[in-house]
């Protein structure tokens, strides 16, 4: 069974500054030596857009049910939603009963924010899978027998920043990504608004 790891804000910062101060002194113990030529390691990273799917669920439709919906979508992201619903409720297995808190969750009022807010800051992600597609060249360089995971993106409504699920998933929350303005903005709406989250379902609060 994979490891599912996320990190709280101490230790994200202590493996911050451990990474840099690692860098730091291979750096200066090694002047000589040359950033390794990684050109020739093949590495494609398309960043798979989950946010875009889960919001995009039809919740009023007479048509198709909206736990088959769900379940449709645990069948093109079978890893993804083995984590996902952990980081908005405390279910742990795909049932009806996880499928309503996925829609209570798509419907509520700031995580639709958020959702529109990650859209239009991140309609493009062209620079980010660059970016990690360097990165993992580097990684197979040095680690040439691990594989490279799926990336996935998603907004949890500032649940979970990033997390990985085993060795064979990636996944980057948008949400925590977005401007220090965006940010007290959602929080903002957050307090005022007459929905609240409790940790298994959202309530109207008088």
């Amino acid at each position: 069974m994979p490891t599912f790891h996320r990190l709280n804000y101490n230790e994200y910062c202590t493996l911050l500054l451990l990474s840099v101060s690692v860098i730091l002194f291979f750096v200066q113990c090694q002047p000589d030596k040359s950033t390794p030529d990684v050109s020739d390691i093949q590495v494609d990273i398309t960043i798979r857009r989950f946010e875009k799917e889960l919001f995009a669920l039809d919740t009023s439709s007479s048509d198709i049910p909206f736990k088959v919906q769900v379940a449709n979508l645990a069948q093109r992201y079978p890893q993804f939603m083995e984590v996902f619903p952990k980081l908005i409720e405390e279910a742990y297995a795909l049932d009806t009963s996880q499928a309503h808190h996925i829609e209570q969750f798509i419907k509520y009022k700031g995580a639709q924010v958020v959702y529109d807010t990650a859209q239009a800051k991140f309609a493009d992600l062209a620079d980010i899978e660059s970016d990690l597609e360097e990165a993992f060249q580097f990684y197979k360089y040095y680690f040439p027998t691990r594989p490279i995971p799926e990336v996935v993106s998603y907004v949890s409504f500032f649940s979970t920043g990033t997390f990985t699920y085993g060795d064979s998933l990636l996944g980057i929350g948008l949400d925590f990504f977005l401007e220090s303005l965006s940010l007290i903005s959602m929080m903002f709406f957050q307090l005022t608004s007459k929905e609240v989250w409790t940790g298994g379902t959202w309530l109207l609060v008088p």
